[in-house]
């Protein structure tokens, strides 16, 4: 059986247009917050995720997903030709190209969350910090969910960094 297709709008051009009620944007797919969702489907969006495929001991997750410690000296200065890239965790990812080191998506915190007390807690460890990090000419944040956006990342990037890079950044995000 085909899923109903969700409403759209049209302008006057033919083009779809956003969706919008009362001059805000409706999501006409409905999702966490619309009107209709009650108190125990939020409940169970914050509680209730499975954690079955989640390996139960230190010693499996070792073995499924080993932290492995990079050589960051490689990072020491930037390729003469094409991309240098490691994945840090997640969405986080150190880049090089063209004289440039690039993070993306700091997160570096225990939990994706506004508090460190409760939210989803990471499965593993970064496998290193950012003081461990090389210089760093640029950080690149997708968007702003908690699990591209750290409080805490932000903080101890901006006292790593060079105000005159992060300071237009950070101003907005602290």
């Amino acid at each position: 059986m085909a899923e109903a297709a969700a409403p759209v709008s049209e302008g006057a051009d033919g083009r779809i247009q956003p969706i919008f009620k009362d001059g805000r944007y409706s999501n006409p797919w409905g999702g966490l917050w619309h009107e209709e969702a009650t108190f125990r489907e939020r409940l169970k969006f914050f509680f209730g995720k499975s954690h079955a495929n989640v390996p139960h001991s230190e010693r499996e997750l070792d073995q499924t997903l080993p932290i492995l410690q990079p050589d960051l000296s490689v990072f020491a200065s930037s390729p003469e030709t094409g991309i240098r890239h490691m994945w840090v965790g997640h969405a986080t990812s150190l880049v090089q190209f063209d004289g440039l080191t690039l993070l993306t998506d700091p997160i570096f915190s225990d939990r994706k969350s506004p508090s460190q007390t409760i939210g989803p807690k990471r499965y593993r460890k970064p496998p290193c910090s950012i003081g461990d990090l090389p210089h760093i000419d640029c950080v690149l944040i997708s968007h702003n969910h908690y699990d591209h956006l750290d409080h805490n990342s932000v903080v101890a990037l901006k006292k790593r960094c060079s105000q005159a890079l992060l300071g237009s950044i950070f101003s907005m995000l602290l």
